[in-house]
């Protein structure tokens, strides 16, 4: 069996990933990388981030030509929306990054294996490679786990991407479904709805709890929430989806709300069940290898990074890709004998529907378990046509010092300034 010798080598090919490979091979290690994906990019560039906002910015131009561009004088005659070619504009970008990065492997010389690899020991990778039938193993001196999650499901509804989706098949409808349901008001089900509603479909959003993006400032969420409402979302809060069935043309719903409601029924053409992410490491071999994990199957790391198995490494993990690519680098970095800190209260978070909502550090609900003094909150008004509002909110802790340790915004375009909002 052909052997391999590196000095790190990456499973898995998403932003913290590629990261992980590009910094350790321009700090002068050698490194493989292992992703089962022909393109590279992982979940975010190749079924996540990425696709969802060349969708974003597709569907938000449509939206204009219908109903803006006519304020300014530009008039349409039979306005539509051709699928194909919008979706084929979403996989050519998809597509030049995935180059992207394969160009700059190749240009820092990190060795590339397409296939899916399994932990032998601390210090071998097993692989198959595609379209081969031997099997190969690869060594490292440190392997860095970088998987990342994939969609979580629930009990009751069985996804078959073709009617009842995950947030990979909502990227790749074959036409506008004229009733779309979504299970789950966080950040995917929020932004993929938004594309769907924008080309014509009827969006419901299904939500267990009584506020959708529950990891949102509360009182951003309530502003997102009305946002929503006027652009004609319909949502049902505070109520459980029990079962998913497929009937001739369409989907049925069982609905539980949390009361003591009696049960309803709802049908929809297409079903996006938007739950959440769970880790992504099944068929690693790393229960088998000793590396702990949490009931919820995330890996338990250490401040460096370092798992329960010396030489096994974890990074990324959740659903921030930026956050997964300062943990690669940084790791990496680490083994290469440099001191390198993340601040977890500078990353930041951004839900990419009109208007944006961006925040950085802890929201004012986190601080004041923590014994808030007090909360500013700037409103800049409302901008005809361009920004609907505008809404700063930057609470400071008593036990922390006088700087803010957190932002939150909400507008639109809000990620383009919302690095000033880090630095302060």
């Amino acid at each position: 069996m052909e052997q391999q010798a590196f000095d790190v080598v990456v499973v898995g090919g998403g932003s913290g990933g590629y990261q992980a490979a590009l910094r350790g091979a321009q700090l002068g290690m050698k490194v493989a990388y292992v992703e089962e994906r022909p393109r590279l990019g992982g979940t975010c560039r190749n079924v996540g981030c990425i696709p969802s906002k060349a969708l974003l910015e597709s569907s938000e131009r449509y939206a204009a030509a219908q109903h803006q561009f006519g304020e300014h004088g530009i008039l349409f005659k039979e306005l539509s929306v051709d699928l194909r070619r919008l979706l084929g504009h979403k996989e050519s970008v998809v597509d030049d990054l995935g180059k992207g990065i394969d160009y700059l492997f190749k240009k820092n010389g990190v060795t590339r294996l397409v296939c899916r690899g399994r932990l032998i020991d601390p210090q071998t990778v097993e692989v198959a490679l595609s379209g081969r039938a031997e099997v190969r193993r690869v060594q490292g001196r440190c392997i860095v786990i970088a998987t990342g999650p994939h969609s979580a499901s629930l009990p009751g509804i069985q996804v078959d991407e073709r009617r009842i989706i995950s947030s990979t098949g909502a990227l790749s409808f074959d036409r506008v479904p004229d009733y779309l349901v979504v299970i789950g008001a966080g950040y995917i089900g929020l932004v993929l709805g938004s594309v769907w509603r924008r080309l014509g479909a009827e969006v419901t959003v299904v939500e267990y709890l009584d506020r959708i993006t529950p990891d949102m400032d509360g009182e951003l969420a309530a502003q997102l929430h009305k946002a929503f409402q006027r652009k004609g979302f319909k949502f049902r809060l505070g109520q459980k989806v029990l079962a998913a069935r497929l009937e001739q043309d369409h989907v049925a719903l069982e609905i539980e709300p949390a009361a003591d409601d009696p049960r309803e029924a709802l049908t929809a053409d297409r079903v996006l069940v938007a739950v959440g992410r769970r880790p992504h490491t099944e068929g690693l071999g790393l229960d088998a290898l000793g590396v702990r994990a949490d009931p919820n199957g995330r890996i338990l790391v250490d401040k460096g990074f370092r798992t329960s198995v010396e030489g096994v490494y974890v990074i990324g993990g959740a659903m921030l890709a930026h956050k997964a690519s300062e943990e690669g680098i940084a790791l990496l970095e680490q083994l290469a004998g440099q001191h390198r800190h993340l601040n977890y209260n500078a990353i930041p978070a951004v839900i990419y529907t009109w208007p944006e909502v961006g925040s950085v550090g802890q929201t004012e609900e986190m601080l004041k378990e923590a014994t808030t003094r007090r909360c500013w909150r700037w409103s800049f008004g409302r901008r005809p046509k361009t920004s609907p509002w505008l809404v700063m909110r930057i609470p400071r802790c008593r036990r922390r010092s006088r700087r803010p340790p957190s932002q939150s915004r909400a507008a639109p375009c809000m990620c383009d300034n919302l690095g000033e909002a880090r630095a302060c």
